[in-house]
């Protein structure tokens, strides 16, 4: 409607795109895609402050949702629970994971700190 501005004022914004969280131009934290929609209203952002593996972010978004709802995780929490799954290279995918993400989950790779050292949780 002309002259309206629609206000969201809850939830959780997962952002799993590359350098999301990261400002372009005038290189100040408080400028940034995740930044934006806080300042919109969203209760809690996860972004990217860098380039990550693609194969290794589905992984990651995956497990961090795994916490929050079958762990009942508050997201900061699940974040973390998440980034330490991956850096544990003795991980196990969860029996609910799809079988082309879990077939990722063994690789070496994962652990590596690009792959998922990037995301960053911010709000509450």
């Amino acid at each position: 409607m002309p002259g309206r501005t629609l206000i969201w004022t809850r939830g959780l914004v997962s952002l799993a795109a590359c350098t999301s969280d990261l400002a372009i131009s005038e290189y100040d934290e408080a400028l940034t895609p995740a930044t934006a929609f806080l300042a919109a209203g969203a209760v809690t952002v996860v972004g990217a402050r860098w380039e990550l593996l693609d194969r290794a972010t589905p992984l990651l978004m995956f497990m961090f949702h795994h916490y929050m709802t079958g762990h009942a995780q508050p997201p900061r929490d699940a974040l973390r629970l998440a980034q330490l799954w991956m850096l544990d290279r003795d991980r196990e995918a969860p029996a609910e994971m799809p079988a082309k993400l879990a077939r990722h989950a063994a690789k070496a790779v994962i652990a590596n700190l690009e792959a998922w050292a990037g995301f960053v949780h911010q709000g509450r």
